[in-house]
């Protein structure tokens, strides 16, 4: 329920959709492609599975389109730059050269208390907040941070503290140690009984003000 109204992994259509309108087929509003990429074509009608780099199933998706990547087009109009050194094209280009997209039809694993939507949805009904504020970043904590959760503390009932935990530039802090420094200061700085630590298992696109929308639907959506 993370990325709803997403059901899978983008068909052709959705992701061009996607990629010149930001918007999906259907006319909801959805500012990034997300994309599960091949290295080779797969036949449609398909029912494949997800496997982690572990050899753990995951998930069983149906195949409903497979298609080659304009990266290139991909690039310009999401990142505003084909140029190798902004991360995300990087990233993009280091990829597979086709996408597959279809719904997931079934799944096998569970998210756990800091991931899962419904148990943070429950969580803010068991509560009784009414408003609710998201924090959203990609740092440990900074004093700047602080100020920001304060105020939102003293407009909002309750307060998600949301760090995405993996990046993509060279340098970037690993998710353990984001994780137990928010953990460290939420323990320590804040009453307990209205601040969720909930970390999305996604990754920083660094796609400007698409990436903001899209952070934002995320953190919306739980």
């Amino acid at each position: 329920g993370a990325f709803s109204p997403l059901s899978g992994f983008m068909t052709e259509q959705e992701f061009s959709h996607v990629v010149d309108h930001m918007k999906l087929p259907n006319g909801a509003y959805w500012p990034l492609p997300v994309l599960l990429f091949s290295a080779a074509q797969i036949p449609l009608g398909e029912m494949v599975e997800l496997v982690s780099s572990e050899g753990r199933v995951l998930a069983e998706m149906s195949v409903q389109s497979c298609f080659l990547v304009d990266k290139a087009h991909y690039a310009d109009r999401v990142f505003k730059t084909t140029q190798l050194d902004h991360p995300g094209v990087k990233d993009l280009f280091d990829k597979p050269a086709y996408a597959v997209g279809g719904p997931i039809i079934r799944h096998f694993f569970s998210g756990g208390e800091l991931t899962d939507v419904a148990f943070v949805r429950e969580e803010i009904h068991r509560r009784g907040w009414k408003t609710v504020a998201a924090f959203h970043t990609r740092n440990p904590p900074h004093r700047s941070h602080e100020h920001l959760q304060r105020v939102a503390l003293e407009i909002c009932e309750g307060l998600i503290i949301s760090p995405v935990m993996t990046g993509l530039k060279p340098g970037d802090i690993s998710s353990s140690l984001i994780k137990q420094a928010y953990e460290l200061f939420i323990d320590t700085y804040y009453p307990l009984d209205r601040v969720l630590f909930v970390y999305v298992d996604t990754y920083a696109r660094f796609a400007g003000p698409r990436e903001v929308v899209f952070q934002a639907l995320i953190r919306k959506n739980y």
